[in-house]
């Protein structure tokens, strides 16, 4: 009865065949939708009302959560953006990127007789978390392309597309580990860390100074997978020699003092924002020390106004040195961090209010002379936050 009266169907002979070019699971998905909406008394067929359909026929185990690619196409014409038809997968859970552009290929080839393109569609990797690119299409004026992932039920990706502006979208780059060139005067660089996607949008930035007889690398290594995580940039310079043969920093003593070590800080950062795609987030860039480079993160930061933060790891502070630049500080050591004290770090504490700077967090971890996993991940969340 309603294949028949909403024009489903259409005598053919002795017989009754999908009418206007529709196929058999065409017609029966239509039937099903009209019954729940009647069967729900609403206007529109939604997920509710098909389950509510499904409840009532005790079929409640055909009701999926599963992962569905469905991209919907529209047109404009004289009434407006009006629907035309959708293409529907279910992957039983396992998303690739040969069903989203099968999904996007079946709707041109099927819906519009096309052969020769394909419409926009996002694609992403095997497991629909990473974004890759769009998909080349061809230019088809006042047509629209409506795009949805849906996961367990929820919309997780949402793109409408007016094929006639043609829109080109940047593939995210990858994360990149890597060595810089600038160099300070006793031949030692540095690394810098680049999360995957760095050149689509402006990206946090944090500058760390590694403990005595360390490096760049190894101080960069203890924040790296928080920086994939949380996606941002990490430049990590190399010290120089002190006196004595230690791998450690200069910080100044006085108020303007600018040191060699300042200075390649500067460098190395200005390299890294030189690179094809890097911006930095101006509302987070903080400079983070540990051990014998911990004082030279507020010295840096502090005399540098674009910084919003800085943190102190299981180090000192010179005072003397630091500018003007009040920021929020974190303060952290362990409990049994004997180079380090936690006495030591109260009187830190109490030197940074007398200079001013009083928004301070200061934490004390069950730790020694290291830097711990909770540690740094609160850390970059105080920061983050």
């Amino acid at each position: 009865y309603l294949a028949k009266q909403y024009n489903l169907l259409e005598e053919i002979g002795a017989y009754y065949e999908p009418a206007n070019e529709m196929d058999r699971s065409g017609v029966a998905e239509m039937i099903f939708r009209m019954h729940a909406v009647l069967n729900s008394e609403s206007d529109s067929y939604t997920k509710e009302s098909r389950d509510e359909l499904l409840n009532d026929y005790g079929l409640a185990e055909l009701i999926s959560e599963k992962t569905m690619i469905i991209a919907d196409s529209y047109e404009m014409n004289s009434d407006g953006i009006v629907y035309i038809d959708s293409y529907h997968e279910d992957e039983d859970g396992v998303f690739s990127l040969e069903s989203f552009a099968d999904a996007a290929e079946i709707l041109v080839a099927d819906y519009y007789s096309v052969s020769d393109g394909v419409i926009a569609v996002d694609e992403y990797t095997a497991d629909y978390d990473e974004y890759v690119n769009l998909i080349d299409y061809e230019d088809r004026s006042d047509e629209w392309v409506v795009v949805f992932v849906v996961r367990d039920g929820e919309v997780v990706t949402f793109d409408e597309i007016q094929v006639e502006e043609n829109p080109v979208y940047e593939e995210p780059a990858r994360s990149v580990l890597g060595t810089l060139t600038t160099a300070n005067s006793v031949g030692r660089t540095g690394s810098y860390y680049l999360p995957e996607g760095y050149n689509l949008e402006e990206k946090p930035l944090l500058v760390v100074y590694h403990g005595t007889n360390g490096d760049g690398l190894q101080m960069l290594n203890y924040f790296v997978d928080l920086a994939e995580e949380k996606s941002f940039i990490i430049v990590a310079p190399d010290s120089r020699i002190s006196p004595n043969g230690d791998y450690t920093w200069e910080v100044g003593s006085s108020e303007g003092e600018v040191t060699e070590d300042y200075t390649h800080m500067t460098d190395c950062i200005a390299e890294v924002a030189a690179i094809s795609g890097v911006s930095f987030d101006e509302d987070f860039v903080m400079a983070a020390g540990f051990s014998g480079g911990a004082s030279s993160a507020p010295y840096y930061a502090t005399n540098e106004n674009w910084f919003t933060h800085f943190a102190i790891l299981h180090g000192g502070v010179f005072t003397g040195g630091m500018g003007d630049n009040i920021i929020p500080g974190w303060l952290s050591t362990g409990d049994s961090d004997t180079l380090r004290t936690p006495d030591m770090f109260e009187g830190y504490v109490a030197d940074l209010e007398d200079a001013g700077y009083t928004d301070l967090t200061y934490n004390v971890y069950s730790e020694g002379h290291e830097l711990g996993d909770l540690e740094l991940r609160e850390l970059v969340e105080w920061w983050l936050e």
